[in-house]
């Protein structure tokens, strides 16, 4: 571009008159490009992905916190729904939910009436039906009733070995017990089955020396409501947690989406803040 003039001579103040405007109109060109630069270069990769064309038929778990029944006039909402629209605006897919215990999951996936459980347990149950995808490891956790709580709480193997412990389950949690535990105590006839899981948490406060087991995340927002009973944590038996697909025909390509996405929300701390968001702080 051509210099602007700086003598005081008649021809400079001519030749401004005709350079400013284009000098002024080039910095603006400039400016407002190096923002839309910017702009680019700080939005996610994701936002940049199509539309993926499949409508996911999506079973979630009905327990808190990872689903809350919507209220009068509201929506769902829970770790799970939360999830589900982070994976919405990362991958371009539709989801069609439907809240489930793990029973009616097992029997939806082994019939194909459903192409996607969230968030679950992996179980050889669910194996036999679909194909899991990981999205972070779940450590077992126990909660127990116990009239005079010790100083230090029981081990896991004590849990196990003393008939006095009764564990409380609701269908489809035998998940979270190894099949040697489940063989040993079936037979010495300490399993407790509730029809779901307020009624498990009732028989909990109910009966003293009785036993609760889930993954981490369900067993720490329970604690918050109910600080009486002792948590024991499971340091050895690590569950991994995720989602399960059924493979059919058309859904392939939002399937490898979908993983991905899962895959960016764990890495990238957004699984750990929507986590974070549902725990209760124990009163």
């Amino acid at each position: 571009m051509q210099g602007i003039c700086v003598q005081r001579h008649p021809t400079c103040k001519k030749l401004n008159k005709n350079l400013i405007p284009r000098y002024n109109n080039f910095r603006w060109t400039m400016t407002v490009g190096l923002l839309i630069s910017i702009l680019l270069s700080n939005t996610p990769v994701w936002a940049e992905r199509p539309a993926c064309g499949v409508n996911f038929r999506t079973s979630v778990n009905e327990s808190p916190p990872l689903y809350f029944p919507p209220e009068a006039g509201g929506t769902p909402r829970g770790i799970t729904i939360d999830i589900i629209e982070e994976l919405k605006k990362r991958t371009g897919c539709e989801f069609t939910v439907t809240s489930m215990n793990r029973s009616r999951t097992a029997h939806s996936l082994q019939y194909s009436s459903i192409d996607l459980a969230l968030l679950d347990s992996r179980n050889i149950t669910y194996d036999k039906y679909a194909k899991f995808i990981l999205l972070r490891p779940s450590a077992r956790k126990f909660l127990v009733n116990l009239k005079n709580p010790p100083a230090n709480p029981p081990s896991v193997q004590e849990l196990m070995n003393n008939p006095k412990y009764k564990f409380i389950l609701q269908p489809g949690s035998r998940i979270f017990f190894k099949p040697d535990e489940v063989t040993k105590l079936e037979k010495e006839k300490r399993l407790i089955t509730m029809p779901n899981l307020p009624q498990c948490f009732k028989k909990l406060k109910d009966t003293e020396n009785a036993v609760f087991a889930s993954q981490g995340t369900l067993i720490t927002y329970y604690l918050g409501d109910h600080p009486e009973f002792t948590l024991v944590d499971d340091k050895e038996n690590v569950f991994e947690s995720g989602a399960y697909y059924v493979p059919r025909k058309g859904i392939q390509a939002g399937i490898a989406l979908v993983e991905k996405a899962l895959a960016e929300i764990a890495k990238d701390g957004t699984l750990n803040k929507i986590v974070k968001k549902y725990q209760r702080v124990p009163k």
